[in-house]
């Protein structure tokens, strides 16, 4: 009965706090390990994950399309923003005060060193964040998931496209009087296709 209150207490005093904040969405260092997106490949407090970006917008450069060239090549893309997974560093682990423990080898009560809290906590949070707590009420584990429920983690990736309908990119070229070419080219004002969100929640064991 004492070690489920002991483990309780651990849960709510400890880990279940460091959970929350790792997957409230707010990416600074007490979220120490938590992942989100940027669309910038350096994140300051943040480790860049992969060079190659997870999602990249790309959409038809208008530029490129001229009455002279028809036949134009269909796609001539241009990338508008990449997106990549950063992790964020933890903080330094300095805190101000320590919990206490009884020494029963010295018949006393004593500050727990860094090192016991980190050996003792450490393998904790990460077992129960990967895993759950498996104590009724507390619940511990992390998910990640794209476009389902829970907190944004960082930028979302939007997929956009240009707007501009047949008839607008509707052009023409006169080659000769047996040769009249037509083709439709990509036009208008960039709009959002669709969004992907990286989102983070907490579930139950």
């Amino acid at each position: 009965m004492m070690e489920m209150e002991i483990m309780q207490d651990m849960l709510e005093f400890f880990i279940v706090p460091a959970v929350t904040y790792i997957t409230s969405g707010t990416p600074d260092v007490q979220a120490g390990g938590a992942y989100h997106i940027s669309t910038s490949s350096s994140v300051s407090g943040s480790t860049l994950q992969s060079a190659t970006p997870v999602f990249s917008d790309t959409r038809a450069n208008a530029s490129l399309y001229t009455s002279g060239g028809i036949g134009e090549t269909l796609d001539q893309p241009t990338t508008v923003n990449n997106y990549y997974l950063h992790k964020i560093t933890p903080a330094p682990n300095t805190p101000s005060f320590m919990p206490v423990y009884w020494d029963y080898t010295n018949g006393d009560i004593r500050e727990m060193p860094l090192s016991m809290f980190d050996d003792i906590f450490g393998p904790m949070i990460q077992n129960m964040a990967v895993n759950g707590s498996g104590v009724a009420g507390f619940n511990t584990k992390i998910t990640y998931n794209v476009n389902g429920s829970g907190n944004t983690m960082g930028t979302v990736m939007a997929d956009t496209r240009l707007s501009g309908s047949s008839a607008s990119g509707y052009n023409q070229r006169f080659i000769s009087t047996s040769d009249y070419r037509t083709q439709e080219f990509p036009n208008g004002t960039p709009t959002t296709n669709q969004s992907h969100t990286l989102r983070t929640t907490v579930t139950a064991t």
